[in-house]
């Protein structure tokens, strides 16, 4: 039976750790302020509370795009405008080839945008049509955009409507958001070759375009005419919540947040599995100290085997009867029969004992009981090993 990797699931479980850590959740403020607060007495209450949550986490949002690495981010941005604009007329025609017109056009269409480009629109922007009309639009963007260290967030203050109508408010933070997703695109293109600024796109972008729309999004809700409406005001809170946990990384057509999901999921019943592994593991220590106690004979190696045997029979005949229950016609679906069998090595590799880590754990008890039987030791002393 092949080893649980622990190095690989504690990297993996550290890595979730991580992410969660690092990453601001509108929940946690929702949860923290709300109970340290008074209790509301009125609706003028309610909305208050909301909004101080609202406003904390727009700090908070400020606060992380204002520290390492994402002012980084800003700076790599700010250098772009500074090049000359021709260099950037091959890169940014690259874009805009490659950009999923047909993916944008299948997300108009789900949501209800009135007015979809046709066929003939869309082939030529596929095609690069329009460009010296889209490239100055992009200058333009690029030459309002400006970084301060009092603050990151003008650029999409001055770019928010005097009255944001609420139900549009995600559209225009997604509409910004992809505003930076071209600066940044367009980055990695022209500072390919600077590994530097290469590495800190590489690896933090993602959680840059996730901060921004974010942010984008609270501050279009605070300056909507909604604002002082305790319905809306409550169901921005309780949407805003579920975005957050989805990341907003599959609004951007990414794979990435399914990645994660998967792997905290997967570490979580992992780390449950582990769990009752660590009490089976606990009870064989128990049963060896007490047979040893009682004057049983067997050494370290063999108690561990006739444990590990004793232990697992039960666990894999539970096992087996849940696979059986839930695949009952694998003995005539061959398919049926391929799930059985690779959930059965699964189960019995996360479930059951390892020989090797239940040596290990009844190493000490069994030196205690002089059962530890360590052929190698005299030649290491004799060798100063």
């Amino acid at each position: 039976m092949k080893k649980f990797d622990e190095v690989k699931y504690y990297q993996c479980a550290k890595k979730a750790d991580k992410f969660f850590k690092e990453n601001p959740f509108f929940s946690d403020r929702v949860t923290s302020l709300i109970s340290e607060s008074q209790e509301p007495k009125s609706v003028e209450d309610v909305l208050h509370l909301i909004h101080i949550c609202i406003d904390a986490y727009e700090n908070d949002l400020i606060l992380k795009l204002n520290s390492k690495p994402f002012v980084d981010i800003f700076e790599i941005i700010y250098k772009l405008k500074q090049e000359d604009k021709e260099l950037l007329k091959k890169p940014y025609l690259e874009i805009l080839k490659s950009y999923d017109y047909d993916g944008a056009i299948s997300f108009m269409k789900y949501v209800g945008v009135e007015k979809i480009p046709s066929k003939t629109l869309t082939d030529k922007l596929k095609a690069g049509g329009f460009f010296d009309k889209r490239f100055r639009a992009f200058c333009e963007m690029l030459n309002a955009f400006d970084v301060s260290t009092e603050g990151v967030t003008d650029y999409m203050y001055g770019s928010i409507p005097e009255k944001n109508d609420y139900p549009y408010a995600m559209f225009s933070a997604l509409s910004l958001s992809g505003v930076f997703l071209i600066f940044i695109t367009m980055c990695s293109k022209v500072y390919s070759q600077d590994e530097n600024k290469n590495a800190i796109i590489k690896q933090y972008a993602s959680e840059f375009l996730v901060l921004t729309t974010k942010l984008s999004y609270v501050q279009n809700f605070k300056n909507s005419e909604y604002i002082n409406s305790l319905q809306t005001s409550l169901l921005f809170l309780t949407n805003f919540i579920a975005i957050d946990f989805l990341k907003v990384n599959d609004l951007f057509f990414s794979k990435d947040i399914a990645k994660i999901i998967q792997r905290i999921f997967s570490s979580k019943n992992r780390k449950d599995g582990w769990s009752t592994l660590d009490q089976h593991y606990a009870m064989a220590i128990s049963i060896a100290e007490q047979r040893w106690k009682n004057g049983d004979a067997r050494l370290h190696h063999q108690m561990a085997l006739d444990l590990r045997d004793e232990i697992d029979e039960p666990i894999c005949d539970q096992i087996l009867a849940e696979l059986l229950d839930k695949y009952p016609t694998k003995n005539k679906d061959v398919e049926q029969n391929k799930l059985f069998e690779a959930e059965k090595m699964k189960r019995f590799r996360y479930e059951t004992l390892s020989l090797g880590t239940l040596k290990k754990k009844l190493k000490d008890v069994a030196k205690k009981y002089k059962k530890y039987h360590d052929p190698g030791a005299k030649y290491r002393e004799a060798n100063d090993l």
